[in-house]
């Protein structure tokens, strides 16, 4: 089994200001990053009897979630995290059929990032959802 857990929510930069250069290497961690480990180690899941990979999500690269007034996720008004966070569960749907069918796994976790524009946005923020 492959884990990647590795992410970054920032820019903390709203839709109108945000550049280009700004979204960059927030796609560099949260979905090339994964890209890139997951490539190196097909060697091995493809010789595995059961592969899977798993490609920590969150509730704001959902849809739904992001879309239901009254979610946590649907708050969150910072474009880069969640369209990151959707572009890896589209590829660990991709990366599952690319092993022969075998189901690779992409489970959203709870938010535990506060997407709030500063710290001490995030810190406040935090504490009104139970963040620890």
């Amino acid at each position: 089994m492959l884990v990647n857990n590795a992410g970054t929510a920032e820019p903390r930069v709203g839709a109108a200001d945000l550049t280009a250069y700004e979204a960059m290497p927030s796609f560099g961690i949260n979905v090339f990053g994964p890209i890139r480990v997951t490539h190196a180690f097909l060697p091995l899941l493809r010789a595995s009897d059961h592969p899977r990979i798993v490609n920590v999500s969150s509730g704001v690269g959902s849809f739904t979630r992001i879309l239901t007034p009254g979610t946590v996720e649907n708050a969150v008004t910072l474009p880069v995290y969640p369209a990151t966070k959707a572009a890896l569960t589209m590829l660990t749907v991709q990366y599952a059929r690319a092993l022969d069918g075998r189901q690779g796994t992409a489970r959203p976790a709870p938010s535990r990032i506060a997407m709030a524009p500063s710290r001490d946005d995030a810190a406040s923020t935090a504490g009104r959802i139970g963040v620890s």
